[in-house]
């Protein structure tokens, strides 16, 4: 591509969820690579804004308080939410974008790619109406569903891009270190070592059960001599609470930010949690990490060696939003304690291997 013809402002709409914005974040620094002197604009939504604000190589966030939008729409109060569009069309057409990539292929997302008024726009598996916004498709990657973030990586290739230098990771600040520092001094003594489980989701048949929790945390603490911290998004505290008191465990559900919690987890010894936001979060730390899928499977390998999904794969899984067993979720229940014990002392065994060298 010729110098003149390279995009010099590039908008990237991925507006949620928060696993699924860290498994596309690497694009950014593809499209760096790719265009050195371009100026990178990211759309997301208010509540997964922490995890991309110090990545070095997005410029700016776009961000967008959906529940904002909701609550005018909900009161009626239909005119300050035409201004709130306005807004935001005039906000995203001061950058004159060469081109705009809907990662989402939502109506939502296409139509914060269409106000954009970008010279190209290109979306991902578009649907729900949004291909009508964008002047390219691009399909899904359904020749390889278990590499995390293979949508992604797919649209690279289909753009004539390279994704080996695909590095998944999330950038921290030094007050979330400091805070996350601070929370763990009350519970712990220094450098004592520690688990962490994030097992808490927006839909039931995406939960391990509760008993397998209390098992897992407690046979945890008698083989590793590790105490479990749960950690967990603000209106899931009080159900962080009913866990811990039932096994021991440290409750630290809904009191952190995003970004104390990932700094909680980076000095963890293991990580195990359902399809969560947190989840796939550690997937991008050097922190062994485990990811109990059942009626969801995003991905079957993260790409690293320090993680494992465990998936059972029956012939009425992943049903994702369609569950088909009435409730009795044997997916998630076939993951036993045991299988997740397992794969921990492996993964400490690999880990000692990688520190050894």
């Amino acid at each position: 591509m010729r110098k003149s013809q390279q995009p010099k402002c590039i908008l990237i709409v991925r507006l949620s969820s928060l696993g699924d914005v860290i498994m596309a974040s690497p694009l950014a620094q593809v499209l760096k690579q790719q265009f050195p002197n371009s100026h990178i604009v990211w759309a997301v939504q208010k509540e997964s804004a922490a995890v991309l604000r110090h990545n070095p190589y997005i410029d700016e966030l776009f961000i967008w308080d959906k529940a904002h939008w909701q609550d005018l729409w909900k009161q009626k109060k239909y005119k300050q939410l035409w201004s709130a569009v306005k807004l935001a069309r005039k906000t995203l057409r001061n950058y004159k974008f060469d081109l705009a990539l809907d990662l989402q292929g939502l109506l939502k997302s296409g139509f914060f790619t269409w106000i954009s008024a970008a010279r190209q726009r290109i979306g991902i598996g578009s649907r729900e109406g949004s291909y009508w916004f964008m002047h390219k498709m691009v399909s899904r990657n359904v020749a390889n569903r278990e590499q995390m973030g293979a949508d992604y990586r797919y649209l690279v290739n289909q753009m004539g891009w390279s994704d080996q230098n695909w590095e998944l990771k999330v950038y921290n600040t030094d007050e979330a270190e400091t805070r996350a520092i601070h929370l763990l001094t009350e519970y712990l003594e220094p450098g004592e070592p520690f688990a962490v489980i994030c097992p808490f989701t927006t839909r039931e048949q995406k939960l391990w059960p509760d008993e397998y929790w209390q098992q897992l945390i407690l046979r945890i603490r008698g083989r590793y001599h590790m105490k479990t911290v749960i950690l967990g998004a603000k209106h899931e505290g009080n159900r962080g609470q009913q866990l811990a008191r039932r096994c021991g465990a440290i409750n630290l559900a809904g009191r952190t930010e995003l970004l104390e919690a990932i700094s909680l987890m980076q000095k963890a010894a293991v990580i195990i949690g359902v399809d969560n936001g947190l989840t796939h979060c550690s997937q991008a730390l050097p922190v062994p990490s485990i990811a109990l899928f059942g009626p969801s499977c995003p991905y079957r390998h993260s790409g690293c060696e320090n993680s494992r999904v465990l998936f059972m794969d029956l012939n009425c899984s992943p049903c994702k939003r369609r569950p088909s067993c009435g409730g009795s979720y044997d997916c998630m229940k076939e993951l036993s304690p045991d299988l997740v014990l397992t794969e921990i002392k492996q993964l400490f065994k690999v880990q000692a291997l990688i520190l050894d060298d």
